[in-house]
């Protein structure tokens, strides 16, 4: 431990208060020799002999008298080197961590010795999230209060590294949180790594950026809500991240337990996906393959899982899945060293912005200053208006994952949602341009706010604006936005293209077969995603009401256009007929809505 000339080892300046004239508090004449016991224990790195003179030390000090900061210096340090050297029983000696930072707590807050304040309540939330006495789902709550109460003082714009750490350590508590639900958590969890990320870099805080999305990545392994097969995709991403630094050289058995974990994903991946569309999910999947098989652990994969033909949402994994893995490992290895298909796609991601810096392309965001719910600080977050979806793939992903307007407090770590309009900005799609109002904003509201963000994309497209798409508005509910944001609005049930719904109806009345082959091929719409979402709708709708047999006929022809787009029509539908005349199938009513 390097010190200044002239500076004590112990206590450190930021556990002594200022005296009357504005210098650090100084130890009285008579306790010397026992700091300098201390002192000593630390220049020796002996902890036994450490946690002796703290105690001695302790004995001799009053804790609400003129030197309770001594007091509570000692009882901080105690904690830190019963944390390090673990002399005696694992829980008698967790309890005593736990009693010394209580202790230091006495005395320490957020005006006196802020700095070791914040440090013991991160310390203080790790001891209880480990602790096995007691209440487990207690123990939780407690290191979640300790946490939280630690992002009082640690905040990004004066300390975002220790911000970015006890985030981490918040998400931590949130993903092994057993009270209140279990997908609300995770939310949580996943926004409080996703926080951590935006400090822990993956060139300036290597280990942390592994440590980020590795526990980000078991967080969408195990999310119990929203949708299964995306929340592997993500895990895998956040895994594939995390092994650019956990490389087997240099971390031997974390390398071993991610490539594993990934495994693991890819294996439920693939066998949540139905037979006929495997080999284009694992063709989209080329670089976690790739990592697998270097590493020797390309899984065994079963059949389909009984969920498979039931889910709505098992096309391809998003385009921009890797993004973020490409970009980073494009940062730590030169151009020559990645493959052909890994240079394509990581040179336009240079010039993606970082998120917390306003693009200077289309996507906008605001500063609202804000006051928190929960410790009344208050903060400007960072909130998107604009979205492109062709420059942020990142935020696509966060609206999906319905956090694009949430926000986590500095001060306390309190995660916030905030009610806003979101125009989404989508090129090339057929439609351009979906605006999703304020839930608690009126008509009038509404329609002024939509014209506002119309008239901002306007001037941010510049000479690329085209008068069409102030008349190509899609107006959504946020409820419905996770859904259509990469979607064709227009062709799901209640839009005004009919398109899909007349080519659908046709197909599911056919009375062969044969015939459902013609009206495929003659409607090639049949065979976009936002056909395969029907029919799962309609499958779901049909469990719901206990019509098994319209179920189990969705389903049916729903693997088919699955197979028409893995396989291509013709071969599809040959497993479906027997050559010999017409092969009757069973029909629908034309689907309502």
């Amino acid at each position: 431990m390097a010190t200044a000339p002239g500076q004590p080892i112990w206590p450190r300046d930021t556990q002594r208060p200022m005296d009357p004239a504005g210098r650090p508090a100084a130890v009285p004449d008579h306790l010397r020799p026992f700091v300098a016991a201390i002192a000593t224990a630390i220049v020796t790195h002996d902890g036994i002999r450490m946690i002796q003179a703290v105690r001695r030390l302790i004995s001799m000090i009053a804790a609400d008298g003129d030197l309770a900061w001594l007091w509570a210096a000692a009882q901080q340090d105690l904690g830190d080197v019963l944390n390090q050297v673990w002399p005696g029983d694992r829980d008698d000696t967790l309890d005593e961590i736990i009693r010394a930072y209580r202790a230091a707590l006495q005395v320490y807050s957020p005006q006196v010795c802020p700095v070791e304040y914040a440090t013991i309540q991160n310390n203080l939330g790790n001891a209880y999230r480990i602790r096995r006495r007691g209440s487990v789902e207690q123990n939780v709550e407690e290191s979640i209060t300790a946490y939280q109460a630690a992002l009082t003082v640690r905040r990004r714009d004066t300390d975002p590294y220790g911000w970015a750490r006890t985030q981490n350590n918040l998400g931590n508590g949130y993903a092994e949180r057993r009270h209140g639900d279990p997908g609300d958590n995770a939310r949580l969890a996943i926004a409080s790594f996703r926080a951590a990320l935006e400090v822990h870099d993956v060139v300036t805080y290597p280990d942390d950026y592994a440590m980020d999305q590795t526990n980000l990545g078991l967080t969408y392994q195990d999310n119990p809500g929203g949708d299964r097969a995306r929340n592997l995709d993500l895990a895998m991403a956040c895994f594939l991240c995390a092994l650019l630094i956990r490389t087997p050289q240099a971390h031997r058995r974390r390398h071993r337990r991610l490539v594993l974990s990934l495994a693991d994903a890819f294996r439920a991946r693939v066998e949540l996906t139905p037979e006929p569309a495997r080999e284009d999910v694992i063709a989209a999947l080329h670089p976690v393959v790739e990592t697998l098989r270097t590493a020797g652990e390309y899984p065994g994969i079963g059949p389909a899982s009984p969920g498979a033909a039931h889910s709505d949402r098992l096309g391809l994994p998003d385009p921009g899945l890797f993004t973020v893995y490409r970009r980073d490992r494009r940062r730590l290895m030169p151009l020559a060293d990645l493959d052909d298909r890994d240079a394509a796609i990581v040179a336009p991601a240079a010039s993606t912005p970082d998120r917390g810096v306003a693009s200077a392309g289309v996507s906008f965001s605001q500063y609202p200053p804000v006051s928190c719910v929960n410790c009344a600080e208050e903060f400007t977050p960072e909130l998107y208006v604009i979205v492109d979806t062709g420059e942020r793939p990142d935020l696509v992903q966060l609206i999906k994952d319905d956090i694009v307007h949430c926000a986590i407090c500095p001060h306390c770590g309190v995660v916030m949602t905030f009610d806003m309009p979101l125009l989404v900005y989508r090129p090339q799609e057929p439609v351009p341009v979906i605006y999703s109002p304020a839930t608690r904003a009126d008509q009038v509201q509404q329609r002024e706010q939509g014209a506002m963000l119309v008239d901002a994309l306007r001037q941010r497209l510049g000479p690329d604006w085209d008068d069409r798409l102030a008349r190509q508005v899609y107006t959504v509910d946020r409820s419905r936005l996770r859904v259509v944001v990469d979607r064709n609005p227009h062709l799901l049930p209640g839009g005004r293209d009919r398109s899909l719904r007349r080519a659908m109806d046709q197909y599911l009345n056919c009375a062969t077969w044969e015939d459902a082959e013609q009206v495929v091929e003659r409607h090639s719409i049949l065979l976009r995603p936002e056909a395969e979402m029907v029919l799962g709708d309609g499958a779901e709708r049909a469990a719901a009401a206990g019509d098994s047999d319209a179920e189990a006929t969705m389903i049916e022809h729903l693997d088919v256009l699955r197979q028409c787009r893995t396989v291509g029509v013709r071969a599809a539908f040959a497993a479906k007929t027997n050559g010999s005349g017409r092969t009757r199938k069973t029909s629908l009513e034309p689907i309502g809505g």
